[in-house]
């Protein structure tokens, strides 16, 4: 005889926005008792209610919550569905990249492997006074803040250890593989700052950047580290980027720049990395194919994403690759 099989278990939904309730729900004590209630805190903050309002005013609240649910979910799958045609278009894109370095080096592996970049921003400008002291007075903060302690290692912020924990990482996977940092940095090069225009008047400079470079100039006065990061702007730099920015790079020498400067890449060259880390790269190379948002805007629906250049990477050359179509 064949065993029967087992109920299926009914969906438990939440009284409030309907949607189902996966996996424990640790008990609440501010909730009504018994409540069956997700861990959305506007669900939450309506349930805690049900016994102080009449009825048809609870009513109408639970109504407005599911209706503002429901649209939330709307607005995420329209955002989930454009992301899926970028994607899309992303691949069609490089797929006629591919095909057009073919076309122009007929010895590469059809099977190259293909790394999207941003664009740095390229509008040079003068420095604005305000920006300038905005930028002064977040040093004048940090330069402080470093000042109450004796040396570097004493700092332990989370976020400060998350920050030298991953330099030291990418410091150390980079230092074993000199092929990888040549490439990383040939990318970084194409793409002339795509990933500055996150600095804006704080340039990442951290507690722990300032105290570093207090510890390696003893005799400095609070006031001559102030002075040896203003000195080193540009009276022109890149608009809209960090302040330190310019059309030559980044302003400041590589020991005054933070850990998140010195360890950031975008996604696609931290990616390639990361595979670096467990395989060898192909022996012929890759492509670059450069689009005109910024890192911090890749996914934006205002963001422009069109093709601005492909670069084939091959040993210690780089080669223009026509764009497809121009």
């Amino acid at each position: 005889m064949v065993d029967p099989l087992p109920p299926i278990a009914k969906e438990r939904c939440c009284e409030i926005c309907e949607e189902a309730i996966h996996g424990y729900r640790s008990p609440q004590s501010i909730l009504p008792r018994n409540a069956l209630i997700c861990h959305s805190v506007h669900c939450q903050r309506i349930a805690t209610q049900k016994h102080q309002l009449h009825p048809p005013l609870y009513q109408r609240l639970v109504e407005i919550e599911r209706r503002r649910k429901q649209a939330e979910c709307e607005r995420i799958a329209d955002e989930n569905r454009r992301l899926k045609l970028l994607d899309q278009k992303f691949a069609a894109e490089n797929e006629k990249a591919r095909q057009s370095a073919l076309q122009q080096c007929p010895r590469l592996s059809p099977n190259i492997r293909i790394v999207n970049i941003p664009s740095g921003l390229s509008r040079l400008g003068p420095l604005p006074k305000p920006r300038i002291e905005a930028y002064r007075a977040h040093l004048e903060e940090k330069i402080e803040e470093a000042a109450q302690f004796s040396h570097s290692s004493e700092i332990n912020t989370s976020a400060e250890v998350r920050a030298l924990r991953r330099l030291k990482r990418v410091e150390k996977l980079l230092s074993e593989r000199d092929e990888l940092r040549s490439i990383s940095d040939r990318l970084c090069g194409i793409c002339k700052g795509g990933c500055c225009a996150g600095g804006k008047e704080h340039a990442y400079i951290s507690l722990s950047t300032i105290r570093r470079f207090m510890d390696d100039h003893p005799a400095f006065s609070p006031a001559d580290v102030l002075d040896s990061y203003l000195n080193k702007l540009s009276t022109e730099t890149i608009e809209g980027s960090c302040v330190n920015h310019t059309n030559t790079g980044c302003g400041l020498p590589r020991e005054m720049r933070s850990d998140t400067c010195n360890s950031f890449y975008c996604n696609d060259i931290n990616n390639l990395q990361l595979e670096a880390a467990e395989n060898e790269l192909a022996s012929d190379g890759l492509i670059a194919v450069q689009r005109a948002h910024t890192h911090w805007d890749r996914e934006s629906a205002a963001a422009c994403h069109d093709v601005t250049g492909i670069h084939l990477l091959n040993g210690e050359s780089v080669v223009e690759i026509s764009i497809p179509g121009d």
